[in-house]
């Protein structure tokens, strides 16, 4: 609503949007914070916009947390902010009229009021809103703080009543993530969708290692763990797909040679039993994949994506270091059954239809059971009726 009031109200041409909030962005996926530059007005919810290839859209620079929430880690996400206000600082040093719109994360509790408090002292804003007269006090009071002694004006607004959301905020990050896998090629700057299942698509085939290698490394975000198991833990998830601008981002210096799986994978090896985040002054986001498959003889990565060939492509050509990147973002539950359930309205229809020889019969969990077998990712345990397919592998937060 702020954004397009700053192009519809102002008159300006273009503004800056500054979305802080991974765990619900307006114009990406969960897990990335970005500077979005919008020149039209937009409406819906985020799941009917997931990118910014649509029309009045650009995206300046993204990056990926990994989580839904700071709470993982304060400080990389506090340098990913501050990271993207300065290149919107370089934007507007050449566009003086050039207005910002931050779109905070909504824990502001504890630990989450100190970053939000640090955030409105370090963004240099000239108006901060509050969409509360109710509190909690300690937020007002604390808001109300890094606002005083600066040019900064605190305005405390009544929130709207609304009717109770039947999704809730899991479900929603859902339909968006899904959204952002089904994209297709944008046809005259309006965003189009493939229903093709996941398990259908045509992956991105990326070599990690050989003469073609364009992965750089896979990194796996939070504790430590046995990179033996690095299979079992990356297929059939959501990875950021980072690339490293320069050595830096990689918080080792000197570089040292990268270590590999018995597969030939490499990775970014773990300090103090953590895995600390690529630097975000030295890397961007190009987006998300989803893991389809790990090819451990032809050694590639195959990735569904709705981020275009040729940029991958580029990335090659200019011998470009791209980091597969695994944090804690929701298991993608919904890819792993989409093809069970377009089959399951198959056999539905026929039925249903009469198309079909007189043996053809309704679905049953025996169906389900078979349609698992040998299926990536999966495995079905009917223990009562009505009952789906579990997944095989716990997620790793």
């Amino acid at each position: 609503m702020l954004s397009n009031g700053s192009i519809d109200a102002r008159g300006a041409r273009f503004m800056a949007l500054l979305d802080i909030d991974p765990g619900q962005p307006e114009f990406s996926p969960p897990g990335e914070v970005s500077l979005v530059q919008i020149s039209s007005l937009h409406f819906g919810p985020p799941y009917c916009h997931p990118t910014t290839s649509g029309q009045g859209l650009a995206l300046i620079r993204s990056h990926h947390i990994g989580a839904t929430s700071p709470r993982d880690d304060p400080q990389h996400y506090l340098q990913c902010v501050l990271d993207l206000f300065q290149h919107y600082k370089q934007l507007s040093a050449q566009h003086p009229s050039y207005p910002l719109v931050v779109n905070t994360a909504g824990w502001i509790q504890g630990k989450g009021l100190e970053l939000l408090f640090d955030l409105i002292q370090q963004l240099d804003l000239t108006d901060v809103i509050y969409t509360s007269t109710a509190g909690p006090s300690e937020v007002v009071d604390a808001i109300t703080q890094a606002t005083e002694g600066r040019s900064t004006r605190l305005h405390l607004i009544p929130s709207q009543p609304v009717e109770a959301h039947p999704r809730d905020a899991t479900e929603l990050r859902m339909m968006q993530t899904l959204s952002y896998f089904h994209l297709d090629e944008p046809e005259m700057g309006h965003l189009r969708w493939d229903a093709t299942p996941i398990q259908e698509m045509a992956t991105e085939r990326i070599h990690y290692a050989g003469p073609e290698q364009s992965i750089y490394a896979v990194q796996l975000l939070g504790p430590e763990l046995d990179p033996e198991f690095l299979i079992q833990v990356l297929e059939g998830c959501v990875v950021g797909l980072v690339v490293v601008e320069n050595h830096a981002a990689l918080n080792f210096d000197p570089l040292p040679p990268l270590p590999r799986t018995s597969e030939q994978i490499p990775y970014i090896p773990s300090s103090a039993q953590t895995t600390a985040p690529l630097s975000p002054f030295h890397s961007y986001s190009l987006g998300q994949g989803l893991i389809h498959s790990i090819d451990t003889i032809s050694h590639t990565f195959h990735l569904v994506t709705p981020i275009p060939h040729s940029i991958f492509a580029s990335l090659c050509t200019q011998q470009s270091k791209l980091v597969l990147v695994r944090g804690s973002l929701d298991t993608p539950a919904w890819a792993y059954k989409e093809d069970l359930y377009k089959q399951m309205y198959r056999r539905k229809q026929i039925v249903k239809e009469g198309i079909a020889d007189e043996g053809t019969r309704k679905w049953t969990r025996e169906d389900t059971k078979n349609w698992a077998d040998g299926r990536p990712w999966m495995h079905a345990d009917g223990r009562r009726n009505g009952e789906r397919p579990k997944r095989v592998r716990r997620d790793l937060k």
